[in-house]
């Protein structure tokens, strides 16, 4: 479980090539670095890759964000 305070502005990205995560609480502003495709993350909304690329996960909520990671590999935020 990854835990953003509001307002957060940065990166998720995973070791391994397969990441998987979900929205649990607050509002996500998801985008692929090097993408231009936005989409705004309510609780239940997800993404996914297959192939190591760093994921903007900026928190757009008044509260705290709660996302859940899946990755064989360990990730990282910045």
């Amino acid at each position: 479980m990854l835990k953003l305070p509001s307002g957060f502005e940065g990166r998720l990205w995973s070791e391994d090539d397969l990441i998987k995560a979900v929205t649990i609480q607050g509002e996500i502003v998801h985008a692929v670095d090097g993408l231009p495709e936005i989409t705004r993350l309510e609780p239940g909304g997800y993404f996914s890759s297959t192939e190591s690329v760093q994921h903007d996960v900026p928190c757009d909520s008044q509260s705290e964000c709660l996302i859940y990671v899946r990755t064989a590999g360990q990730f990282r935020v910045r």
